[in-house]
């Protein structure tokens, strides 16, 4: 039953996506030339959400132990990753 809220918020995100046409490619294309800021702006909008969100869980102690440990920050993985992606998006024609 846990799984059910955090599902139910995922499709709507999901056809949100959709509905806006953020996951064409046209408009990926247009972002990376600075002609359309629609996906910047959708996805800011979701991370204010979110952190609203954890913040009020956490007053309300809904998150209980999972602020304890936070991963720690690998720089050299986290750019190798990006630009391993970037080499894929490139070459795919993203």
């Amino acid at each position: 039953m846990k799984v059910f809220l955090p599902l139910i918020i995922g499709i709507i995100f999901g056809f949100l996506l959709q509905r806006t046409q953020i996951t064409k490619f046209e408009t990926i294309v247009n972002v990376l030339r600075f002609k359309d800021f629609t996906v910047i702006k959708f996805m800011m909008s979701a991370i204010a959400v979110t952190m609203v969100g954890f913040y009020l869980m956490a007053e309300h102690g809904m998150l209980g132990n999972i602020l304890r440990y936070i991963a720690p920050v690998r720089i050299a993985a986290i750019a190798v990753g990006g630009f391993l992606f970037g080499i894929g998006f490139a070459l795919l024609g993203g």
